[in-house]
This record gives structure tokens, C-alpha cells and sequence, in this order.
């Protein structure tokens, strides 16, 4: 099972994960704004608006419980969940084929992390854990595997 990572280096894998999150909003033709896509999210998960700040500006996986489905929210509408609350390889997957179409290694390592997050994330009992695992998960395994090194 994977673990929850130290605190060094946190911010920039889970910059990079948003990032990856934004790229699969680009490449699924999402016509929603993400300061939009932000608000309905606040509003669906109940957030607090210090939930929401603090997610945008730490970029930290959220613990409270509105916050991990503020959490879940955004990856349902960037596709990373299913709006059923489970993780979707496959569109991830796609995603990270256009992605990552110059540099198959870096698409090697993507379907490494695809493919572990999934058996970790499918025993989630709901999608705002669903989403925790997610993130955690792509975090500590794209680290593993040197996803977005150089």
C-alpha cells in the first residue's frame, strides 16, 4: 500500500500532479473555467472558503472532510474520477498518451503510476477518500518512478 510521503520536496510533486490534473482538463475538452470549476466545487463539497484558499495556495492534499471532497469535485470534473467516484485509468491514461507523445519513457513511468493508483484507489469505501488516495498515491509513486524528472 502506498504511504503518505514525507513533507520534503511535497509541494513540488503535488504541484506536479495539478499540473497533470490541468493538462487532462485541457485534453478532454473541458470548456470549464477552473476559478469557476473552483466555486462549484466550494459550493458542492461545503468547503469553507479557508478550505479553498488553503488548497489553491499550499497546494496540500486536504484533511479536512470538505476538503477532501472539494478534492473530489475537481477531479470529477477534470476526469480523474468517474463522476461514480472511482479513478479512471483509462482517460488518465489517454491523457498522458498526448502528453507524453515526444518522451516515451516519461509515458512509461505515466502508465506506471496509472496503473498502481488504480489497485490503489479501487478499495475507496467514497470519492472524497477516493480522491485523498488518488493524489497521494500519484504523488509517492511518480516520485518512485522519476515521473517529470528530467
Amino acid at each position: 500500500m502506498v504511504t503518505n510521503m514525507d513533507t520534503g520536496g511535497t509541494l513540488f510533486k503535488f504541484t506536479v500532479f495539478l499540473v497533470f490534473t490541468t493538462l487532462l482538463l485541457m485534453v478532454v475538452g473541458q470548456e470549464l473555467d477552473p476559478e469557476k470549476m473552483y466555486k462549484m466545487c466550494q459550493q458542492k463539497s461545503n468547503a469553507t472558503d479557508d478550505e479553498l484558499s488553503s488548497f489553491l495556495k499550499s497546494q496540500s492534499i486536504p484533511t479536512t472532510e470538505h476538503g477532501k471532497c472539494l478534492l473530489a469535485c475537481i477531479f470529477e470534473n477534470t476526469g480523474v474520477l468517474t463522476k461514480e467516484g472511482k479513478y479512471n485509468a483509462d482517460g488518465i491514461y489517454e491523457m498522458a498518451k498526448r502528453s507524453y507523445d515526444k518522451s516515451p519513457e516519461q509515458l512509461v513511468k505515466a502508465k506506471k503510476v496509472v496503473d498502481t493508483c488504480a489497485k490503489e484507489v479501487e478499495d475507496s469505501v467514497n470519492k472524497c477518500e477516493a480522491a485523498v488516495k488518488a493524489a497521494n498515491c500519484t504523488m509517492v509513486v511518480s516520485q518512485k518512478v522519476g515521473l517529470g524528472s528530467a
